[in-house]
């Protein structure tokens, strides 16, 4: 219940910013027909600096109020497909190397985040919206890497590393690769 009167208020404080601003434009717009620029930024500068910080304001809230969690370092692995980032696992000797398994994601900043990000950049603090979207293109790639992996056959990927490589402006490719192996216990 607390969550959802909080994203109602924080929807209702986000229209009500999106009011001030185009508010502030407009009266603008309206003053420069009327007067000189002088008297206009006088004017407006006011109601500008009182739109900035309800915005800041707003970004400050948000992260206060909603506890989410963005650790992304423990992520269960459902796979019997064991992945590591050495080039060998320690109690197992490879048997068969099967070749570069890999996947990926392309993931692209959606623009209500954007915002929010660049207002939260200004206060400081954890960017959830970039973690969250780093995470879950983190963990797409590294699964679609494990079922290429399973379809090959193999039993660990080892030398797991992750690249990423930016498409466009906002958008970005996110790669697991890895050596796919067949591995089995070391006889003493």
């Amino acid at each position: 219940m607390k969550k959802r009167v909080v994203r109602i208020a924080l929807r209702i404080g986000w229209l009500l910013l999106g009011a001030s601003i185009l508010a502030t434009v407009g009266y603008g717009v309206y003053q420069l027909a009327v007067e000189d620029v002088a008297t206009v930024f006088e004017r407006v500068a006011g109601a500008v600096i009182a739109t900035v910080l309800a915005g800041m304001f707003l970004v400050v809230l948000r992260q206060r109020l909603t506890e989410r969690k963005t650790d992304y370092k423990d992520v269960p692995n459902t796979s019997a497909v064991i992945v590591v980032t050495t080039p060998s696992i320690e109690g197992k000797r490879v048997v068969r190397t099967l070749g570069l398994v890999r996947g990926g994601t392309i993931r692209a900043r959606h623009f209500g985040q954007d915002i929010m990000a660049r207002l939260r950049s200004l206060v400081g603090g954890e960017i959830h919206e970039y973690a969250d979207l780093l995470g879950k293109s983190r963990d797409q790639a590294l699964d679609r890497m494990i079922r290429q992996a399973e379809e090959f056959g193999a039993n660990a990927v080892l030398n797991v590393r992750f690249t990423t490589v930016v498409m466009m402006r906002g958008a970005a490719e996110i790669m697991a690769y890895g050596t796919a192996v067949v591995v089995e216990p070391e006889t003493p």
